[in-house]
């Protein structure tokens, strides 16, 4: 027996095709709608979700547009402000590049830097080498300078702090240098033996509680600045962590390091000079004018961000990311990228 007739199968079939086609596309519009809203989302401390302040608020036809007398606009290179209202005091965000101190040693790399960084507000530079050899004609004591076209260094350093608008930043290692540490052990790590400790890179550490150590970090960020640096990065602001070093101060090494950023930062800004410690240690990042941090990922970016709302303080700006990815969630902060010299 036939439950249904030919035609009310032919009927059946027919409904069928409609509700898959209008299915598919009611798809296809929620897909189109979802790549729409995608220039809408934003990321920040409270998740996902969609932020339209961006839209064109352009004048409907037929509205009156404001009046031009109703409020006057300023505008300098880095804020944007209305008649009467305060101007913010955010820092604005570091976009450039960094230079590597093997790309400014090489004569064939290191003329390419000038054009290389045109367009961006900043440029750090790092001005020792891992093992703590200088890049500039340094005056300090029993130090050691690269083997490098030294002049030519320092013209590139004056060239790009005279461009407007330009951030200079020097990076220099904070307690790598071998020079320093052969010249005098009392300002270095020792091993049990009475030799020095040497880390990865072939370089002597000097000891962050050398009574020396600490005036020797603010000498150098005096030279750098007077060089033209406006601002001084000291890299690996750290004590090592190794079973090797025998180290007998009452204090910890970690104690040590903090005591000794903590003198230097304090030094350093009774000269108006901005200085910054890259250190896993928050209280010593604390102690810094901004937070340099590499990162791979977006979602490491906001993590990052997140973690140190307290340092930030609404200020964005102070935190700089060392990467070379293009995520958009890197934006509201300052970026610099590894500079590719062929």
């Amino acid at each position: 027996m036939h439950v249904f007739s030919y035609g009310a199968k032919r009927r059946i079939r027919k409904a069928l095709q409609i509700i898959l086609l209008v299915l598919a596309l009611l798809l296809l519009l929620c897909i189109l709608r979802a790549i729409y809203l995608q220039r809408f989302l934003v990321y920040d401390e409270n998740g996902v979700h969609l932020d339209y302040s961006g839209v064109n608020t352009s004048p409907l036809p037929g509205s009156t547009a404001p009046d031009d007398g109703d409020f006057v606009l300023k505008q300098d290179s880095t804020v944007a402000t209305v008649e009467g209202v305060e101007e913010t005091t955010e820092t604005p965000p570091l976009k450039g590049y960094c230079i590597t101190s093997a790309q400014l040693i090489s004569d064939e790399k290191r003329p390419a830097v000038l054009d290389a960084v045109e367009g961006s507000n900043c440029v750090m530079l790092d001005m020792k080498t891992a093992t703590g050899k200088f890049l500039y004609h340094t005056a300090l004591a029993n130090t050691q300078k690269a083997s490098a076209d030294l002049d030519a260094m320092e013209a590139l350093v004056r060239e790009l702090a005279s461009r407007k608008d330009m951030t200079l930043i020097a990076r220099i290692p904070a307690f790598q240098d071998s020079s320093v540490a052969l010249s005098d052990f009392s300002q270095a790590l020792p091993i049990k033996n009475g030799a020095l400790w040497i880390d990865w890179d072939g370089s002597y550490w000097l000891d962050p509680a050398g009574k020396d150590v600490a005036d020797y970090l603010v000498s150098t960020a005096r030279e750098l600045t007077a060089l033209g640096f406006d601002e001084v990065v000291f890299q690996n602001f750290h004590f090592p962590v190794s079973v090797n070093i025998h180290y007998t101060r009452e204090q910890s090494g970690d104690e040590a390091a903090f005591s000794c950023a903590e003198a230097v930062a304090r030094r350093l800004e009774t000269f108006g000079i901005a200085a910054s410690f890259q250190s896993a240690d928050p209280a010593i990042e604390a102690l810094s004018a901004r937070a340099f941090l590499p990162a791979e990922t977006g979602a490491e970016a906001v993590e990052m961000a997140l973690a140190r709302s307290a340092f930030l303080d609404g200020d964005d700006g102070k935190l700089v990311f060392l990467t070379d990815s293009r995520d958009t969630r890197f934006q509201p902060y300052g970026k610099l990228s590894p500079l590719e010299l062929n």
